[in-house]
């Protein structure tokens, strides 16, 4: 019976209890709600100013990489094989697809290509001046 008693006791400041915290929190609650939303729009405006000082660095940024791509690609334009025709040199294979480097490498009635800056050429060589 005391069991019973000390039991029926207990819940019932228990239930006391949690009725008196649900109390307290309905009335802190209201009084909560204003400080949560400042301290959210403070949140905000932060993350607003961040933002605002972000896009500019990045577009900085972004500006950065593009000229040194844009740099690389002009080295890579003057080094390359195609830049050198453009320039008025040119790139003669044989039938094979060997590039010819030197006269004594073709004989007479040997079918070139010759590939400028604009169009390729096919010729046949008529005499070698070795």
């Amino acid at each position: 019976q005391r069991v019973d008693h000390l039991g029926a006791a207990l819940g019932a400041a228990l239930a006391q209890a949690h009725g008196n915290a649900r109390s307290r929190l309905d009335r802190l609650v209201p009084r909560l709600e204003p400080a949560l939303k400042l301290r959210l729009q403070a949140v905000r405006t932060q993350l607003d100013r961040a933002a605002a000082r972000l896009e500019p660095a990045l577009a900085l940024r972004l500006q950065a990489v593009r000229a040194r791509f844009e740099k690389a690609e002009a080295r890579l334009e003057a080094y390359s094989p195609y830049g050198v025709l453009e320039r008025g040199y040119s790139i003669t294979t044989a039938a094979d697809g060997t590039v010819v480097r030197n006269a004594a490498s073709v004989r007479e009635g040997d079918v070139l290509t010759t590939r400028l800056g604009t169009g390729t050429v096919r010729s046949s060589v008529l005499q070698n001046l070795i």
